[in-house]
């Protein structure tokens, strides 16, 4: 027994420095001296498990319960091993023996918690880590596990103060700075979320979970070019790691850098998922460029699959299908298969959302108090869910001629928005007043002509909810155009000028030339055959300059609306894009006003032969009229298709998906006034008197 004592001591030092493999040698060669030494047997269960070699530790466990049955410690660490071999119900029994034995053992009641929660039975475990804390306050363990649980309940203020107290405990604690992230993106706290990302890579940089729900804050504050960066790395530690391929080649399609995405899908198509969840992102992420590429029932075929897996996602999947549909115009479906979503799942903040842009509400419609409810107090909906749901029913309410609900509702959806997508009018009101000013007679006269020459490119600029899309629908529908919607190109181009807008002083006629032959080579790519292609992105409207500069033959449509009505559009949007100015109706406002005084220049500065503004209420006057106005100053024929714009197959990806697939209707214009005491802080920085 001397060697054996003496191998114990030696095995106790090495365990207590650290270092397992010693101390499970000696402990081994211990048993093989005493096979029934009780406590070299214990010994060794604790070095296997923290070897995480877990099935030869239950094996040495039960050796050392068949000898000595009466020690709490020999029954702890038996529910230890099995907890972690999943063997959850025996985990339990073996707990609630070193309990029966001493009921003060906080380690047994914290593991015994976790197994509950591995079992989803959440408030027993509660129960657990709360007797474990009784006996215990400083038990950061019992905190954390006691944190997780709650937060699976969406009990998230509770978790979040138990994860702090966790972190006050151990301020190294890796899992609980990631936990901490997924709550605070939950809460729409996403500064807070990134945060705790950093301090959890800093603890543990290989983690790829922390990096992939830093991606989900970036995105949700739409700083896309952040999420991209992210994901680069990610990939960089993990080149297959199938979610992060699919979040960026999803998000590559949605920027229109389809060849990038199309490599990523390349890749992603040779991988195996390993989860539903996988699965799903997969299928997802393939219908994202398909789509992207005009290749609807590729692309449908892939929502499909993926909507036909199971999992508790698949109501989300099904509302994502159903808006693909509307946005491809085919509304019937889009509403059977929100309804299908609904079906699956009445709750379903996705299919509410998506179903409330297709309907007329009426006063008995169900969805109403649907929606509500999932608005209470007491709801468990995330940020990111809640904000849609209080602009649906901003919607359903300005449909049932409720102003004062329906404002409600889009202030608190606004205002949601607005915190975590910073604006900054003034900033906004300095740039276009700088454009202005760089883009003067004189550097137009003495840069002009001298860029690539196309006269392929038309530009409909203007306020978003203007009437942009219903005037590409209108260009459309001529045999001759391609409607491109919202491109990013333009975009791309300006970037490409270094402290845009006073860069371009210095550009000389073949920087001009390149800039300009870039931006058609890139619509000539999604032309579809056809001479003349219509770039809707309004947000152009403060590249017209510019635009006249590298594509001196480009054509220019600047569509106007009356500026209340169209604030007041944008205010009932929650749009996909950047349009941070449209959550504050001051902002919304003084963007509108700098908008208008930036697009009065252009048509005092432009040539009428290349710069033409077109109103939206005489187009819904005599359609007519102004189409033949549009084609004129586009040097094309008549074509009488273009006053049945409604009938035109193609996908329209904006907020105007809807009204764009029916006849001219005129009940939006002038709708404000009904709305005139709610929008008071917009009337007033418009300088616009109700009456």
């Amino acid at each position: 027994m001397k060697n054996v004592d003496g191998l114990l001591q030696k095995g106790m030092t090495a365990l207590q420095g650290g270092r397992l493999r010693d101390a499970e040698r000696c402990f081994r060669q211990a048993v093989e001296l005493a096979p029934r030494h009780f406590g070299a047997l214990n010994l060794l269960t604790v070095a296997l498990t923290g070897l995480e070699r877990f099935e030869e530790a239950e094996a040495f466990a039960a050796r050392a319960l068949k000898i000595d049955a009466t020690n709490d410690a020999t029954h702890y660490n038996y529910g230890t091993v099995l907890k972690h071999n999943a063997k959850l119900e025996p985990a339990i029994a073996a707990f609630d023996a070193a309990l029966a034995i001493n009921p003060r053992h906080a380690k047994a009641l914290n593991n015994r918690g976790a197994v509950l929660s591995q079992l989803e039975r959440y408030d027993e475990a509660i129960a657990d880590f709360d007797r474990a804390l009784a006996l215990d306050r400083r038990y950061g363990d019992a905190y954390f596990n006691k944190a997780n649980a709650l937060a699976k309940l969406k009990r998230r203020q509770e978790a979040l103060k138990n994860f702090e107290m966790a972190l006050s405990l151990n301020p190294r604690h890796a899992g609980a700075y990631a936990n901490l992230l997924i709550l605070f993106n939950e809460l729409g706290e996403y500064g807070k979320a990134l945060e705790c990302g950093r301090r959890a890579l800093a603890l543990d940089p290989s983690s790829i979970d922390v990096r992939l729900n830093m991606v989900a804050a970036d995105l949700a504050r739409t700083q896309r070019e952040d999420a991209l960066q992210r994901l680069g790395e990610t990939l960089e530690l993990q080149p297959d790691n199938l979610l992060a391929l699919a979040a960026r080649a999803g998000l590559l399609a949605h920027l229109d850098r389809v060849d990038e995405a199309r490599a990523d899908v390349e890749r992603l198509e040779r991988l195996t998922p390993s989860d539903e969840k996988e699965a799903v992102e997969q299928e997802s992420a393939i219908a994202n460029l398909l789509l992207r590429e005009g290749r609807y029932a590729e692309g449908m075929a892939a929502l499909d699959r993926a909507a036909a897996l199971p999992g508790p996602g698949r109501d989300a999947c099904l509302a994502k299908r159903a808006g693909t549909m509307e946005t491809f115009g085919r509304q019937d479906e889009a509403r059977a298969a929100f309804d299908e979503a609904l079906a699956i799942n009445p709750t379903s903040a996705a299919a509410l959302c998506g179903r409330a842009e297709l309907v007329k509400f009426a006063p008995d419609d169900p969805t109403i108090p649907a929606m509500e409810a999932l608005l209470a107090p007491d709801s468990t909906e995330t940020h990111a869910s809640r904000m849609p749901l209080h602009f649906a029913l901003g919607k359903a309410y300005l449909d049932l001629g409720d102003s004062p609900a329906a404002f409600r509702h889009l202030n608190e959806g606004n205002r949601m928005k607005r915190a975590i997508a910073p604006y900054s009018a003034d900033m906004t009101e300095k740039f276009f007043a700088e454009v202005a000013a760089v883009f003067t007679p004189e550097l137009l006269d003495r840069l002009g002509g001298q860029g690539f020459r196309s006269p392929a490119p038309i530009f409909v600029v203007g306020m978003p909810r203007s009437g942009t899309t219903l005037i590409e629908q209108i260009l459309a529908a001529h045999p001759e155009v391609c409607g491109a919607g919202e491109l990013r190109y333009m975009r791309g181009v300006v970037e490409q000028i270094s402290d845009f807008p006073r860069g371009v002083r210095t550009l000389d006629g073949d920087a001009l030339e390149r800039l300009g032959e870039h931006y058609a080579s890139r619509i000539a790519a999604v032309a579809d055959g056809k001479p003349r292609v219509v770039d809707k992105a309004p947000g152009n409207f403060v590249s017209a300059g510019l635009i006249r500069l590298i594509l001196p033959d480009a054509k220019i449509i600047h569509a106007r609306r009356d500026p209340v009505d169209t604030c007041l559009s944008c205010y009932t949007k929650l749009f996909a894009d950047a349009l941070n100015f449209t959550y504050d109706l001051g902002d919304l406002g003084r963007y509108c006003r700098d908008y208008q005084k930036l697009t009065a220049y252009w048509a005092k500065t432009l040539p009428a032969s290349h710069f033409l503004e077109v109103d939206y209420e005489a187009v819904v006057d005599d359609i007519e009229t102004e189409a033949r106005r549009m084609l004129d100053f586009l040097e094309l024929p008549w074509d009488p298709a273009c006053l049945e714009f409604y009938r035109v197959e193609r996908p329209v990806r904006t907020a105007s998906v809807n009204q764009v697939r029916q006849p001219i209707y005129r009940s939006s214009s002038g709708r404000w006034r009904k709305h005139a005491d709610a929008l008071q802080p917009l009337l007033q920085v418009l300088e616009i008197e109700p009456a």
